[in-house]
């Protein structure tokens, strides 16, 4: 491996730069640029490699990417995730956890992902003859469950949209309620706090009202103001 690379899994990190190489198979193999690491993620990179292969605590790592010691307590692991993803390290054996104290580089594994996509290629394209009831068998099995399970799923989506239907008139029901009882309630509050009319006396049996200096008669029975 040539001296200004690393490498990272799957792939070769070109250490002064943010840039992520793959290279061919053989001697003769070119490098080919594959990604870019983030300013965060290579300086990430940078501090791990700097401690290679002791374990990085996390105030360290902190201090040293984000040149501060107070930031977010999951900014550390989104980045770490981040970087796992750019680097398709899957099994976690690029960047490792150490619980309780931070994280190392490991730059002794070498990611397996190509070889075993290659292997599930060659297994898959090879059919043993006297398996293939039993594999025909397998497919029936797997079709009727997947059958199953999109009934299933229909009905289970029928009964939440059914649920959220009477949720949602309840709702408006409780909110027709609601604007009612305060509409009757601002008319009682008007009412109790009303100014009663003034201008009323009783004489004798009747009810005289006077409006702007004119005597009328209120007749009780018949709902009745005589002003003439």
């Amino acid at each position: 491996m040539d001296s200004e690379f690393i490498k990272l899994g799957i792939f070769y990190w070109e250490k002064d730069s943010r840039k992520l190489f793959t290279k061919n198979k053989g001697e003769n193999g070119k490098y080919h640029e594959s990604s870019l690491l983030t300013q965060k993620q290579f300086d990430l990179l940078n501090c791990l490699l700097d401690s290679y292969p002791e374990t990085v605590t996390k105030e360290k790592i902190i201090e040293q990417v984000w040149q501060t010691k107070h930031i977010s307590s999951e900014s550390l692991p989104q980045l770490i995730i981040r970087t796992r993803q750019v680097l398709k390290d899957k099994k976690k054996a690029v960047l490792i956890n150490e619980p309780g104290i931070g994280y190392r580089i490991n730059l002794n594994e070498e990611e397996e992902q190509e070889n075993d996509i290659e292997n599930q290629t060659i297994e898959s394209d090879f059919v043993n003859p006297l398996n293939e009831p039993r594999m025909q068998s397998s497919i029936v099995s797997l079709t009727k469950k997947n059958l199953n399970g999109s009934q299933f799923s229909n009905v289970h989506n029928a009964s939440f949209l059914a649920c959220i239907i009477v949720l949602i008139g309840l709702a408006l029901f409780q909110s027709i309620n609601m604007v009612s009882a305060i509409h009757y309630k601002v008319i009682f509050e008007d009412f109790v706090h009303s100014i009663p009319y003034p201008y009323i006396t009783q004489k004798s049996d009747q009810t005289i009202i006077t409006i702007e200096n004119n005597e009328c008669i209120y007749n009780k029975d018949k709902s009745l103001l005589n002003c003439s």
